[in-house]
């Protein structure tokens, strides 16, 4: 059954079997909801789209859902949400999206990978009042050297929603495990009803040659979405895009079977800072895992203000040369000698042939001013 506008409805869900990897709801709220605490009321939608979000009975463990503003409380008649979601679960409001704004949507396969990769660009989006949300598609429970599993998730799930707060977006965290995300049927329909929710106009994320599994299967999830988007009859209990969104592909340094091409290089300088702060929010990486997994564990130090001088030393050694001086010739092309030569920091991407062509009028369209 939809609503007058076409829409399933999300709140006076019918008791037909669903599978216990989706359901449907409205798209978050301008708040924070964290589903393990949250109470939920049947029976309340949004006027805005509905919304997908995953739920795996294996992992055992609540979607997370962080969002623009101040925190706002869910209230329920009779029913509370543990350690899954039902369909019955999710009722949240957000204002409805306007179409004078662009949808930005970054998916990664852990809680940091979009601030890492893309944090630039977005808070540049956010400045300009667009509708940016990152998605995490695993839950971030394998990544550190003494703690795992729900404390760990818990945990990376209040950074998320710390990081999002920084500039003001959306954040996704799904439930599914970290470090065994895979390619399935159930998980690119997953990603297709989300896409087609949020009414995404770019897909940032990461190319499928990488280390990390989740990463390459984050990038094929992508990938494997991208043309059924506009298809009618895959997952048409939501309904299709009009038109393929573009997908840009994030910076990153492996060589085969093919290296990363620059087609676009963003100046990030004004809004370092605050990338930065973003990435400060997840200290369970930047100030441990990371930091142990390099083995310089012990150069971190314990005092706030110095752990942040500590996150740019260490960001600008790792990224050395720095992206701005790797791409210098792109950044004047689009920027002119005179500022381009002045960049500090940038952020840099690689169209997929998977979306939609980023022609010239596709470039005025997402990265004016920018």
């Amino acid at each position: 059954m939809g609503d007058v506008s076409g829409r399933p409805s999300v709140g006076k869900q019918s008791r037909q079997t669903r599978s216990p990897h989706e359901f449907i709801g409205s798209f978050p709220a301008r708040g924070t909801h964290n589903f393990s605490r949250a109470r939920f009321r049947a029976g309340r939608r949004s006027d805005a789209g509905a919304f997908l979000v995953q739920t795996c009975s294996a992992a055992r463990a609540p979607v997370f859902i962080a969002a623009k503003g101040a925190k706002r409380k869910l209230r329920a008649a009779d029913h509370r949400c543990r350690n899954s979601l039902t369909p019955a679960c999710l009722s949240c409001i957000i204002p409805v999206m306007h179409s004078d704004r662009l949808h930005i949507l970054c998916v990664g396969a852990h809680p940091d990978d979009c601030e890492f990769r893309c944090g630039g660009v977005a808070a540049l989006w956010a400045q300009r009042g667009h509708e940016v949300c990152f998605v995490s598609m695993t839950s971030g429970g394998a990544g550190h050297h003494e703690t795992g599993g729900a404390a760990l998730v818990q945990r990376r799930i209040r950074e998320a929603e710390a990081a999002a707060a920084v500039i003001g977006i959306h954040s996704i965290v799904l439930p599914n495990p970290d470090g065994m995300l895979e390619p399935s049927l159930a998980c690119r329909l997953e990603l297709i009803r989300l896409i087609r929710r949020f009414g995404a106009d770019l897909i940032i994320t990461n190319r499928p040659n990488d280390y990390h599994p989740d990463h390459r299967y984050t990038s094929q999830l992508v990938q494997d979405s991208a043309f059924m988007l506009t298809v009618p009859q895959v997952a048409p209990d939501v309904p299709a895009l009009p038109r393929n969104p573009v997908i840009l592909y994030w910076y990153d340094s492996f060589q085969k079977p093919a290296p990363f091409h620059c087609d676009l290089a963003i100046d990030i300088d004004p809004v370092f800072d605050s990338k930065l702060a973003m990435l400060h929010c997840h200290q369970s990486q930047v100030y441990e895992w990371l930091p142990w997994l390099a083995g310089r564990l012990g150069e971190v130090p314990a005092d706030d203000a110095a752990r942040k001088t500590f996150l740019r030393q260490w960001y600008e050694q790792r990224h050395k040369p720095s992206l701005a001086d790797r791409y210098r010739e792109q950044l004047i092309v689009r920027y002119g000698r005179t500022r381009g030569r002045k960049i500090r920091q940038a952020e840099v991407f690689e169209v997929s042939e998977y979306g939609s062509a980023l022609d010239r009028a596709a470039m005025e369209r997402l990265f004016a001013d920018m």
